[in-house]
């Protein structure tokens, strides 16, 4: 149904029905609470109070289809209330589409509809000489308030605004709203205008997804033609610019730009162009690495998760749509780079431990710890070391052979990675074999091998 019709003559606004082809979405395994209330409508009044009369010192920002601006409740809490500019035909069909879009949408990383207000006014305007009544449409969103901001803001040529965590956190937290649009909604969701400027950021730069007003339910996964002009240019994939063409995958073109500009910069899309793509991956990578302040094989794992994103955003841009990975794929190499880096970080936890034991068996410093080999026994199957008795002379980080620091001697040990336990062979027996962790990349000049003896 249309709006107008959910709104009386005097500009009493109602709650808009769900459109048939919304109620067929269905929400899975997102992590929020599907019981949550819908969105409240909130008179025009109302906005213009909270707001401050719509004041410029309450805006947040402008766009193609309205202005934002910052509202604050009578309780304190922040809104951003985003005004649709007054455009006959072109703004009810915006409002209409971002709003059932957004309605139903329940995931951490695509920003929350709080709110909304469809107000029509009687006003007097000069026709023709004459003063006479005409209405005037009042159109707003509310959303969920994110206080640092688009994404936009933080990008720079030095990527100095943010640490690798940080951007990381960023790339994985865009990827995993994604794929909640590409593959937990049925049907799914193109967005269709992804960048910068739609990726708002909370308190713990935490990604949202917003301004879902270009976007598409599609039924399948078929690719289709659009008269339409969609997207943002510099974000466009070339089947659309040429042949107007839409699938899945003009939205992963899109976000290939996003995180090579999160990782090399504005001009970082532009740059990785002009150079061979290897080249490229190399310079991204020892940016980012000489920045990392981890201890030895996590830095290296960090150093692993730049290349293989760097990699990824590469092929998000191929010319050729069918050579782009899918979400599901891009959201599993991810996953895989967290959990190398689990296990490095778990390998320098290892190092630490060992280093210990070593100052502690130094002449004078023998305290109440045994480190013989025990026998095990009925009572006693697994023997492990009290480490909350010594835990205050474990060092803060492990010291890095590659590094101009002093190196140390580790002694080997066995690492159940199950039970994520480590179990002594001996405590000083340094010619035991040392522990492996590697890391697989995406050709053989991509593996690296970290080892407990730091070679």
């Amino acid at each position: 149904p249309e709006l107008q019709s959910s709104v009386g003559k005097q500009g009493t606004p109602r709650l808009p029905p769900s459109s048939t082809s919304r109620q067929a979405v269905s929400r899975k395994g997102n992590g929020m609470d599907d019981a949550c209330s819908r969105p409240t409508l909130m008179p025009l009044d109302l906005l213009r109070e909270i707001t401050n009369g719509f004041s410029e010192e309450r805006r947040l920002g402008s766009g193609s289809f309205g202005k934002v601006y910052e509202g604050v409740l009578q309780d304190g809490k922040k809104i951003a209330v985003k005004m649709l500019y007054d455009m006959p035909g072109l703004d009810d069909e915006q409002f209409k589409n971002e709003f059932k879009n957004l309605t139903w949408l329940r995931h951490q990383n695509i920003v929350r509809l709080v709110g909304y207000c469809y107000d029509i006014q009687e006003i007097q305007v000069m026709h023709e000489g004459r003063l006479i009544l005409a209405e005037r449409t009042h159109r707003a969103l509310c959303l969920e308030y994110m206080s640092k901001g688009s994404l936009e803001n933080y990008l720079s040529d030095e990527c100095d605004r943010y640490d690798w965590h940080t951007g990381y956190g960023i790339i994985n937290g865009i990827c995993k709203g994604l794929k909640y649009l590409h593959n937990e909604l049925e049907p799914p969701i193109y967005h269709l205008d992804l960048k910068p400027a739609n990726v708002l950021l909370d308190e713990n730069m935490v990604p949202r997804i917003a301004d879902f007003g270009m976007s598409r339910l599609f039924t399948d996964e078929q690719t289709r033609a659009t008269r339409s002009s969609l997207g943002t240019f510099g974000y466009l994939p070339p089947e659309y610019i040429h042949n107007n063409l839409i699938s899945n995958k003009f939205d992963i073109f899109s976000l290939g730009v996003v995180i090579i500009k999160i990782m090399a910069g504005r001009a970082g899309y532009f740059n990785s162009a002009e150079m061979p793509s290897r080249e490229f991956t190399d310079l991204v990578q020892e940016k980012w690495t000489t920045k990392l302040l981890e201890t030895f094989n996590l830095r290296k794992a960090y150093s692993a998760q730049v290349r293989i994103c760097i990699k990824i955003a590469l092929s998000c841009v191929q010319e050729d749509r069918h050579k782009r990975p899918t979400i599901q794929d891009i959201v599993d190499r991810l996953n895989n780079t967290v959990a190398k880096c689990t296990d490095a970080a778990r390998m320098d936890w290892f190092l630490i431990y060992q280093d210990s034991l070593g100052h502690l068996t130094q002449p004078g410093n023998i305290s109440n710890l045994h480190c013989e080999q025990e026998t095990p026994s009925k009572n006693n199957p697994s023997p492990s070391y009290d480490m909350e008795a010594d835990k205050n002379i474990f060092p803060r980080y492990a010291q890095d052979p590659i590094d101009k620091h002093v190196n140390h001697i580790y002694h080997g040990s066995t690492f159940n990675q199950d039970t994520a336990t480590i179990i002594h062979s001996t405590c000083f027996e340094e010619n035991a074999s040392p522990t492996k962790a590697v890391l697989d990349g995406d050709s053989p000049n991509d593996n690296q091998e970290y080892s407990a003896d730091g070679k």
